[in-house]
């Protein structure tokens, strides 16, 4: 609950800040059109964002799959004593399943927590960028 009320007034700041700088240098009768450009603007660049993430979400969520699944195979000691340490066998089509599904749940973790890692280092990145913006 906390990190969502966190996020969601780190949101209201930075938009409306945003707004102020965007709106500051307009004279009144531009500001109309100025509105709906900035806010053209805003829609593309948060759906390019957002798409972006998805993307690289998805194709991280896939290589972590197949990363973390190098283990899950017959051979595996290791599979075999945590699966009779869970009183299944590896053959056994309901503990496939679970095997799938925790294989899933990680890799989903794992690529979240990269996509995560990627956003933090854009912000960074993007930080130096108000050294930028001149007040009036």
């Amino acid at each position: 609950m906390m990190p969502s009320m966190i996020q969601g007034m780190g949101l209201g700041l930075t938009f409306s800040t945003l707004s102020t700088l965007a709106y500051m240098t307009l004279p009144k009768e531009q500001s109309v059109a100025g509105a709906s450009i900035f806010n053209l603007f805003r829609t593309i660049g948060s759906s390019f964002g957002i798409s972006i993430a998805t993307t690289y979400q998805y194709r991280d969520g896939q290589q972590q799959w197949h990363a973390l699944g190098e283990g899950f195979n017959p051979y595996n000691p290791v599979l075999h004593d945590w699966a009779a340490k869970q009183g299944l066998s590896i053959t056994d089509p309901a503990a496939l399943e679970q095997y799938q599904s925790m294989l899933h749940q990680q890799s989903q973790m794992v690529a979240f927590v990269h996509t995560f890692q990627l956003v933090g280092v854009m912000f960074v990145i993007m930080m130096p960028m108000l050294v930028f913006i001149r007040s009036k």
